[in-house]
């Protein structure tokens, strides 16, 4: 039988000693034990719930087999990136062993086989805020796996053990399972352990990077490859593409992108690239495909050709890797840092995965590091994870991964408005300080594209989660300066945890309580937030602070001022009704520090404000507007706009609103390509469907008839923003009726 380590112990060690195992303290979860556990995951996964399953006892262990013939979305997924699973796990079992303490027993071994050509198992466990998946070898003999549990001391517990068989096709597969151990590190083991995590030491993360001093990301994950493909759908020039997605990310007041599949990149499209996110307020965080072991010649070029000439871009705010790390990459990718921030030392080496996984490892030794919650049905987690995670390590920055896209197994769900807007809060208040949104932008799933339902989709068009964003990230650029300069609290003072209180009694799900209450602590300031758990109904809040609380500071209601930009110190007494997911925020501080932070927000807020500006000056400017005196006024607005001049600037957006609004040569043909962009979108969205149904080949002819008429509106878009709205009025009423008729005509296929 095969017995071998796996992660980080397969780094450190050849292989294990099964003598010195047997003679270190342990328990075993026998072929019996198995037979109580349960075939039932966590409920907000629902792939494993499409997959009938069953376990199975044998002479040798338990067998667990998944039927996945009629799970049809299996036929639109990649071999390599399997989606459903049937489970076998301890979730909801009582077992006196059960948690585990992994400061006693920080290493499990599983034995088990593969009994069929096609099984991919996996194991996973969970912890207080997150939890650690990883694929398991495939053999079709028996094979003991052992790995490492704990990293730094982190986790300190696992709550359940969850075994997961995928297949990447439409067949049945089994694997079957010996015994699951847990157990103590061996002399051997415990002695290299301590000797490489000696080495590691100098290697963590010391020294603030001045990148990342002042600015905070607010992104969203694209795919430059991906944009070459659409913009090549949609039949424009690829500048063409990216000057939509600028003003779109402006407008939606984002200001940083997630970029893979850039390592390719002629010197002119670098250019073009950085120009373009420099004029825009944009910076890139490029996601390198730097090969971490092997290839040097590969390694050399990506740093030569890819990172060493834009080493002084600042439009660059960090670098990172595409793709997700894993244990056994550590090393590599710890040489691989060496090298890049030696080829471009201006800009650190930062790492975000999509899930949790071994972030405990990884997270000590970057400025910056951050990890996905894709649980869109359970938003109060993110900030449960948040803490959990920004205790591992002293970095800058961490950042939170959001999902807004959908696999073709139709999950994640895709999110409402108030869970994403409660999952954004909550990450802040917890201690997030960046946030990324995954994806912008997707090939459509029904020609080669691998998600779908993402902020824009494949037609740059929009989204109700692009939409809640561009608030969300209103709110968040505004208090960056503050979030920067503030820690998690875990002691909350008595005034602001009694003098906080709500009339709601119906919690949200079960153990989530109506609000959440979070004290952020700068060197002279505090930020006391209250989060509304509530995703459907509004929560009645109390506000009873004591007079004398707080003495000799002043409490501004930020919440109100970002809103309305009226600034008064807040009634210490008073009644508020908060929207779902809302987060109402307190600043308490000295008088002078409290106006200082004013003046902060309004320059932020007022800035924002002229950056979107910009597009509609250009808009009245191509029609011939009479827009010059509106521009005069904005001109006097400078870099340190204060709080006086909220009123110029509000009449002034006021006042160019209204004049492009009664200009019908833009208002008509706008209204009628909007009605267009609405249907392509719901054509997109009922093709994906038909792919759901198993009805691939009819939405693949069916979508060849979307495009033209996708292109067709795009080109519209075009022609509006070069002055042209006269002449296309009538063009855009048919494309948007061409575009109605598809949608029908695609869903007419649902039946048949």
């Amino acid at each position: 039988m095969d017995y071998e380590y796996s992660g980080y112990l397969n780094n450190i060690l050849p292989e294990p000693d099964p003598d010195a195992r047997n003679k270190v303290d342990s328990f075993l979860f026998t072929a019996d034990d198995l037979s109580r556990w349960k075939t039932e995951d966590a409920e907000h996964s629902t792939e494993w719930k499409r997959v009938p399953g069953r376990k199975i006892q044998t002479e040798d262990g338990i067998k667990i087999e998944g039927n996945f013939n009629k799970v049809f979305a299996i036929d639109s997924l990649s071999e390599d990136d399997p989606r459903f699973w049937v489970p076998l796990t301890t979730l909801g079992l009582t077992d006196s062993r059960l948690p585990i303490d992994v400061n006693k027993y920080p290493i499990i071994e599983v034995t088990y086989r593969c009994t069929s050509p096609n099984a991919h198992p996996t194991w996973m466990w969970t912890y207080e805020g997150g939890s650690q998946l990883g694929a398991l070898p495939k053999s079709q003999k028996w094979h003991t796996v052992v790995r490492h549990l704990q990293h730094f001391g982190f986790p300190t517990r696992i709550d359940d053990l969850i075994f997961r068989l995928y297949s990447p096709t439409r067949s049945v597969e089994s694997f079957e399972i010996k015994s699951v151990l847990f157990r103590a590190m061996t002399p051997a083991e415990e002695k290299a352990s301590k000797a490489n995590m000696k080495s590691l030491e100098s290697q963590k993360f010391h020294t603030p990077s001045p990148a990342l001093e002042e600015f905070m990301p607010l992104g969203v994950y694209m795919d430059y490859e991906s944009s070459k493909r659409l913009a090549d759908m949609l039949q424009i020039t690829h500048d063409e593409y990216w000057d939509f997605v600028m003003e779109d990310l402006v407008s939606h007041d984002h200001n940083a992108i997630a970029l893979s599949h850039i390592d390719n990149l002629s010197t002119s499209e670098w250019k073009g690239l950085l120009d373009r996110c420099s004029q825009n307020g944009i910076k890139l965080l490029p996601r390198h495909e730097y090969p971490l072991s092997g290839n040097t010649d590969e390694q050399k070029r990506v740093l030569h050709e890819s990172i060493a000439p834009y080493a002084d871009s600042k439009a660059i705010f960090a670098r990172s890797f595409s793709g997700e790390p894993t244990e056994a990459d550590f090393p590599d990718i710890l040489k691989a840092k060496k090298a890049i921030e030696k080829a471009d030392p201006n800009h650190p080496v930062c790492i975000i995965a999509r899930y949790p996984n071994s972030y405990a490892m990884f997270a000590p030794f970057f400025a910056a590091s951050g990890v996905g919650h894709f649980a869109t049905r359970r938003p109060w987690d993110a900030g449960k994870m948040v803490r959990t995670h920004v205790a591992m390590s002293t970095a800058q920055q961490f950042w939170v991964a959001a999902a807004t896209f959908v696999y073709p197994t139709q999950t994640p769900p895709w999110s409402t408005s108030p869970a994403m807007r409660l999952q954004c809060n909550l990450a802040y208040a917890n201690g997030a300080r960046g946030w990324f949104a995954y994806s912008y932008h997707n090939d459509p799933v029904w020609l080669r594209g691998r998600v779908q339902r993402t902020l824009t989709g494949p037609f740059l068009t929009f989204s109700d989660l692009w939409s809640e964003l561009g608030q969300r990230m209103r709110w968040a650029d505004a208090l960056a300066p503050l979030y920067l300069k503030t820690h998690i609290e875990d002691a909350m003072d008595d005034w602001f945890v009694k003098g906080i209180s709500t009339d709601t009694t119906i919690l949200p799900a079960p153990g989530i309580a109506p609000i959440s209450q979070f004290h952020l602590r700068g060197d002279d300031f505090s930020l006391y937030i209250t989060v509304s758990n509530n995703l459907r109904e509004m929560a009645s809040v109390n506000i009873n602070i004591p007079n004398d609380a707080a003495p000799g500071q002043e409490m501004y209601d930020l919440s109100e001022y970002i809103t309305y930009q009226t600034w008064q110190p807040m009634a210490r007494q008073r009644h508020i009704e908060m929207f779902p997911g809302q987060a109402h925020i307190i600043l308490v501080a000295s008088p002078d520090r409290c106006e200082q932070w004013r003046d902060v927000l309004a320059q932020r807020l007022i800035q924002s404000d002229l950056r979107k500006l910009k597009y509609n000056l250009e808009l009245a400017n191509t029609y011939n507007l009479e827009y010059q005196e509106i521009e005069d006024r904005l001109n006097n607005v400078g870099d340190q706009s204060k709080m006086d001049d909220f009123e110029l600037i509000h009449s002034a957006k006021t006042d160019l609103t209204n004049l492009i609004y009664q200009t019908p040569d833009i208002t008509e043909p706008h209204s009628a390509i909007i009605q267009a962009s609405s249907a392509i979108c719901g054509c997109d969205g009922a093709l994906c469907r038909l792919m759901e149904m198993g009805k691939k080949d009819i939405a693949t002819d069916l979508g060849q008839q979307v495009i033209p008429i996708a292109a067709e509106f795009t080109d519209l878009r075009l022609r509006l923003k070069r002055g042209e709205g006269a002449q296309i009025h009538t063009q855009s009423q048919e494309s948007s009726a061409r575009a109605l008729a598809l949608l029908a005509a695609i869903r007419s296929e649902y039946n048949t």
